[in-house]
């Protein structure tokens, strides 16, 4: 009896662990969009987990969320991450996101791996950017994590981690049309071209300074 009262116990302290961490605003939508010559960004959420963390300590999101980025205007664009507004006054609070671990990823490649207090650093800024048609859109994995290590009962209070996105006016191709044209109208260079007739002169000095000296 004590045994199934034990397992029980565990049972109830799981599920409520797993409801704790698995939040309903897993999944944000932000949207460009254009109003004559100006653009802004557009978010369908005014905010989710990862904007508003409150795990604690050991907590792990267990739903991953999603972040979708729309381009809603009828040119390409250059979308990218930007940076994250944090509540840089608050010193508690950038404390608790050293140990809070935020985990990006793109299909199969993961973009970013490490504290949340890090991601705007340039060395390891995730390269979250995205070449996009009109109407289209690209889907990342967000997951969150807390350490086991924060020992600290300080959590952010009522601070939105607002995530800044920027737009380029036209995508960037990785090769543009001037590098392929110089590439064809170059000539090609090769130094056989340049070695055999070098090699052909001095033979032929070889050979006649040979023939002299037999002559003599």
């Amino acid at each position: 009896m004590k045994r199934l009262i034990a397992l029980l116990l565990c049972f109830l302290l799981f599920t409520l662990t797993v409801s704790a961490a698995t939040p309903s605003d897993c999944d944000q939508v932000i949207e460009l969009t254009a109003n004559g010559e100006a653009l802004s960004f557009v978010a369908t959420k005014p905010t989710t987990y990862w904007e508003s963390p409150a795990l604690r300590v050991g907590e792990t999101i267990v739903k991953t969320g999603t972040l979708t980025l729309v381009n809603g205007t009828d040119v390409s664009r250059n979308i990218y991450f930007d940076y994250v507004k944090f509540p840089y006054q608050d010193k508690q609070a950038l404390q608790y996101l050293n140990h809070l671990f935020i985990t990006i990823t793109d299909g199969t490649a993961v973009l970013y791996d490490g504290a949340y207090s890090c991601i705007n650093n340039n060395d390891v800024k995730p390269t979250l950017a995205v070449a996009l048609e009109p109407y289209a859109s690209r889907t990342y994995t967000i997951s969150l994590r807390c350490d086991y290590t924060y020992a600290d009962n300080h959590y952010l209070n009522s601070e939105i981690l607002e995530w800044i996105f920027d737009v380029e006016a036209e995508p960037k191709s990785d090769f543009s049309p001037n590098e392929e044209e110089k590439e064809k109208s170059s000539p090609i260079f090769d130094p056989l071209f340049v070695q055999w007739p070098i090699a052909a002169i001095i033979s032929i000095i070889i050979f006649a300074a040979i023939l002299r000296f037999k002559e003599q």
